[in-house]
């Protein structure tokens, strides 16, 4: 298991790489959206535009990982199935459909393990939590029974209080 520095640095590092590559998605869907304005009349523009994932961009646009893959995922199925469409009067390169779903994979793949590390450090901090919580809860206890047996003695009494362990051992 990777230590918790390692992890947060490759998460760091993922997160860096995922806002690239999240960037460049967006700037291939904008050239998307001009072969798509070219090779459509404008009546039929709109819905287009939102058939290829101009509704996720927004959400995209602001780091929203499910609004990326959404946008990867409408893009690529619309690239699918108007490919004539907007290669005609070449239009659109024809490298263009496997360069976006090839970003868009990558993509895809970044965010994934991005996803993976982040939950490993939320897995590794709730372990951290429940074993300060148990560590807590034996302490409590400790005191409890200090009390119970010191109750006549009141100066040992007050020595088994969570504010007095605090102090002596800060």
């Amino acid at each position: 298991m990777a230590s918790t520095g390692q992890t947060s640095t490759d998460r760091k590092a993922y997160r860096i790489a995922l806002l690239a590559a999240t960037k460049q998605v967006q700037a291939n869907w904008q050239l998307l959206k001009v072969y798509i304005t070219k090779a459509y009349d404008k009546s039929m523009l709109q819905t287009k535009l939102d058939a290829a994932g101009a509704t996720f961009y927004n959400k995209a646009s602001v780091d929203n990982w499910s609004g990326v893959r959404s946008l990867v995922d409408a893009a690529n199925t619309f690239i699918a199935a108007n490919l004539g469409d907007l290669m005609a009067n070449e239009n659109m390169p024809a490298t263009f459909q496997t360069t976006f779903q090839g970003d868009g994979e990558n993509c895809i793949n970044l965010s994934n393990n991005f996803f993976a590390l982040n939950m490993a450090k939320q897995m590794a901090t709730s372990g951290k939590i429940d074993a300060n919580n148990a560590i807590y809860a034996s302490v409590i206890e400790m005191l409890k029974d200090g009390h119970q047996k010191f109750k006549e003695i009141a100066a040992t009494e007050k020595q088994y209080t969570l504010s007095k362990l605090v102090f002596v051992y800060k």
